[in-house]
């Protein structure tokens, strides 16, 4: 008996291309079904995991979602463009020692600061520099800056020692990064820092500077006067910052410590190559010794193309060296006076300078008539003697009830006549004059210093105001001499 064949099973035909298996279900329903519903989405496996929470948790979780979301963004925004040095101060601090340049984190790409000195770009050559011949393109990219510093130490430096020099030039370069050294990356196993650019050290500066025979020291300072003013302007104010946090630099000298940049066409210092203080050493000493060293380097620089000759220059002997001599630790208002030199003060601050000076002997002494300084003020005069003589003055000045020799009589009443200059002076009736001259504070006070140059009305008020500063009031007087100092700090500007 024949048997009948059974029908074979056909085979699944392939899919057209881009027909995916859910599509072909969809056909095969359609097929079965001639009024066909829409096909439902597929369920999830475990429905159970839909039912754990409830509509008010995932309410909950959305607000603390979203809040976080937006700390995240807060913070970001705020702390965006300090997250580089942040990182490689945190991992300075934590003995974490980066192995590879490469592995530096680079600012992040839309919060990176625009800066002429240390502009990051993630895939480009940086320029590197030794600082003994050894210079030129780097063969990786890298994240760092285009030009950068390298360091090398030593193989017999001590590991430990480096790594406490660069975690505090990282955190003060992070406090201020325009007077202090930027520092991008330390490899302990070779010894090495890299850094942010520089050009020179001082010696380097200065022998740019002597490329002519100079024949006085007069002629020296004309040439280096508006660089050193620029160079160490940021560097008193460094030592500054570090002395009145209780720190110290160490390492002053013409080659170590002070390195000069420039910046927007003007050259500028920075304080690098700090060092750490022992075990055994005393703070008050490597503070004194920062004073002392810095008094020195100003001296070399002053007399660098004279071979060692001794060369005097009258307004930084008066107006930066005779300052800096009364350094005291005794109070923070010391340390601000002494390391915040007239010489780096622009007029405006030279004249509120003498009228605060004229304030502390004239208005806030006795409630007599007229007012008499306080003994202790009257101590710390340092001014030297002179006569008012109205016939020879160069400005007219309108006293009405001041022309009474006897107001004159005393060394300090030259900070009366400069008030007086200041509030009520008169040009003469002279029409080259009122047409070449404003008249203003800062051009009044030009002409008084040039009218009472041999006077050194500045420098008196240096040295005066150095005494006042460093008065022992007995307790009965403590409250009335502290007062005066705030206020008079106050009105200079400390």
């Amino acid at each position: 008996m024949a048997t009948q064949p059974r029908n074979p099973v056909p085979l699944p035909l392939p899919l057209p291309l881009g027909l995916s298996s859910q599509t072909e279900e969809s056909l095969k329903y359609k097929n079965k079904n001639p009024n066909p519903q829409p096909p439902q989405p597929p369920q999830p496996r475990i429905i159970v995991i839909a039912e754990l929470f409830s509509a008010g948790y995932k309410r909950r979780v959305w607000k603390v979602r979203r809040r976080r979301r937006s700390c995240v963004a807060v913070v970001w925004k705020l702390c965006g463009r300090h997250l580089f040095e942040l990182s490689l101060c945190v991992r300075a601090l934590s003995g974490v020692v980066v192995s590879s340049v490469v592995a530096v984190t680079p600012l992040p790409p839309r919060r990176r600061e625009k800066r002429a000195m240390s502009s990051v770009s993630e895939k480009s050559q940086f320029w590197y520099d030794y600082g003994s011949g050894m210079s030129g393109f780097s063969d990786l990219p890298s994240p760092l800056p285009y030009r950068v510093r390298v360091s090398q130490f030593s193989e017999n430096q001590d590991a430990g020692e480096l790594q406490r020099r660069y975690t505090k030039q990282v955190e003060w370069s992070i406090f201020d990064g325009n007077i202090f050294l930027r520092m991008h990356y330390l490899d302990v196993s070779r010894k090495r820092i890299i850094s942010e650019y520089y050009e020179s050290d001082l010696e380097g500066w200065l022998e740019t500077k002597n490329s002519l025979k100079y024949q006085s020291g007069t002629d020296w300072w004309d040439n280096i006067k508006e660089d050193f003013i620029s160079i160490f302007r940021p560097v008193f104010k460094g030592l500054k910052m570090l002395h009145l946090k209780g720190q110290f630099h160490g390492n002053l000298s013409l080659n170590d410590g002070i390195k000069v940049q420039t910046c927007n066409g003007q050259r500028r210092g920075v304080l690098t190559d700090m060092a750490v203080l022992p075990v055994q050493g005393k703070i008050d000493e490597q503070l004194s010794s920062d004073v002392n060293t810095l008094q020195n380097i100003i001296r070399k620089v002053l007399d660098f193309p004279f071979e060692g000759g001794i060369v005097m220059i009258k307004e930084v002997q008066d107006l930066c060296l005779s300052q800096l001599k009364y350094y005291s630790r005794n109070s923070h208002l010391t340390i601000k006076w002494s390391l915040d030199p007239v010489l780096f003060w622009d007029v405006n601050r030279r004249r509120r300078f003498l009228l605060a000076v004229y304030w502390a002997f004239y208005r806030q002494g006795s409630s007599s008539s007229p007012p008499e300084p306080d003994k202790e003020i009257l101590a710390s005069s340092m001014f030297q003697s002179w006569h008012y003589n109205p016939g020879q003055a160069t400005l007219y000045t309108v006293y009405n009830h001041e022309l009474d020799p006897e107001k004159w009589a005393t060394d300090y009443s030259i900070l009366k006549f400069y008030r007086n200059c200041i509030k009520h002076a008169k040009y003469p009736n002279n029409d080259e004059i009122r047409k070449n001259w404003v008249l203003c504070p800062e051009n009044i006070h030009e002409l008084f210093m040039e009218h009472a140059e041999g006077l050194n009305v500045l420098n008196m008020s240096i040295l005066t105001t150095s005494q006042i500063f460093q008065i022992q009031p007995v307790a009965s007087r403590r409250d009335k001499i502290e007062s005066i100092w705030r206020s008079l700090a106050n009105q200079i500007g400390l």
